[in-house]
């Protein structure tokens, strides 16, 4: 009789066990199902960490002269947006001094914060390239809201569990321009497509991005890009960063 007892009251906490086991379960899959679901579509959120590019580089310090010039101008206008040399990082939420449309021949400056309030209030900080003719979000300000980042590299982190932190450069130059569109308010979100050698090693997606001396058509002509949304990426280099 007691060994009858003792096997019972072993099947029920079994059972307990594994009813609430599938139940954490079901709340997981629906959590994640309705986490997908009110992403914008062809964007990527802030809330999905490894799947975006997420962090850039833009050293005060490089010896690029475009760089240089900039941070020249920041000093006498924008001093709040110079980055600082302990943390090159640029995150989703800052400030920036971006490349818009100038009135002449060249492009201005105009100060900018990465993240578009999505629908859920989370922050859009990328806008797939492959969509973004065609999504509400970002269409017109393809159209009409160009713009570019400066920067001296962009970050990527490898897969769990050592989750390697990787910083990648343009091949043969100093500087470069993550493309990007901007909202009526002032808030940006980065261009990202599928990733090549030798970002593919690491993540899935990389961003959109082009030599200083060719963003001026980006800027100025949809026509020239729209075709840069196909252009092949430019080579870069890679290293293992802390």
């Amino acid at each position: 009789m007691y060994q009858l007892a003792k096997f019972l009251s072993i099947k029920k906490l079994l059972e307990f066990i594994s009813l609430r086991f599938y139940g954490y379960l079901l709340l997981f899959l629906l959590y994640f199902d309705c986490s997908r679901k009110c992403l914008p579509r062809g964007a990527e959120a802030f809330r999905l960490p490894g799947l975006m590019c997420g962090r850039y580089e833009l050293d005060p310090n490089s010896d690029s002269p475009a760089v240089k010039k900039l941070m020249e101008r920041l000093q006498g206008e924008w001093p709040d947006l110079i980055p600082i040399a302990e943390n090159l990082e640029i995150r989703p939420g800052q400030e920036v001094a971006a490349l818009i449309p100038g009135r002449g021949p060249k492009a201005a400056l105009g100060r900018l914060r990465w993240g578009i309030p999505g629908k859920d209030g989370k922050l859009v900080i990328n806008a797939r390239s492959e969509t973004v003719l065609e999504r509400p979000l970002f269409r017109d300000a393809f159209r009409l809201r160009r713009c570019a980042l400066l920067a001296t590299g962009f970050y990527e982190w490898g897969p769990p569990p050592d989750r390697q932190k990787y910083l990648f450069r343009l091949q043969g130059s100093l500087e470069f321009c993550l493309l990007a569109l901007h909202d009526e308010s002032g808030r940006f979100a980065i261009l990202t497509r599928p990733a090549v050698a030798p970002v593919a090693d690491i993540h899935p997606r990389m961003p959109l991005l082009l030599p200083l001396r060719e963003v001026l058509p980006w800027l100025r002509d949809e026509s020239a890009a729209r075709s840069t949304l196909d252009a092949p990426a430019p080579e870069l280099t890679c290293q293992p960063v802390t």
